[in-house]
């Protein structure tokens, strides 16, 4: 019969695994006073630190979308209100759209931290092929 250890991913959570000994010479492949409890904060720390990388840069590739359409639609704004004849009309529609990107941007911000506080999802309705 095999030797029982435990596996634990979490504070309570102490699931049997089955021991399967050692292969030849793999005895050796640890130095000398390395704990296997050391080890594993540090590979759940660096597994830790890549999903937070692949976030940020997924969190930050989606709130860079409506800072871009901000820029674009104020750069139209002010280019439209210093022409000799003001296209006042367009400048509202442009000004009305980088308040709407604001609303947008701001919105994936608090959801963001929602998710870092660990809240309750936010439970809306959608309509899917409206």
């Amino acid at each position: 019969m095999t030797d029982m250890g435990y596996l634990s991913t979490g504070p309570r959570d102490t699931r049997p695994v089955a021991d399967f000994g050692t292969a030849p010479g793999q005895a050796d492949a640890f130095p000398q006073g390395v704990k296997w409890p050391d080890t594993r904060a540090q590979l759940m720390h660096a597994n830790r630190v890549a999903t937070f990388g692949k976030m940020s840069a997924s969190i930050v590739d989606e709130v860079n979308q409506p800072l871009a359409a901000i820029a674009a639609n104020a750069t139209a704004s002010l280019r439209w209100l210093t022409r000799a004849n003001p296209e006042v009309g367009e400048t509202i529609l442009a000004i009305r759209e980088v308040l709407g990107e604001v609303e947008r941007a701001s919105g994936m911000i608090q959801r963001i931290r929602a998710l870092a506080r660990n809240n309750e999802p936010e439970m809306s309705k959608l309509g899917i092929g409206c």
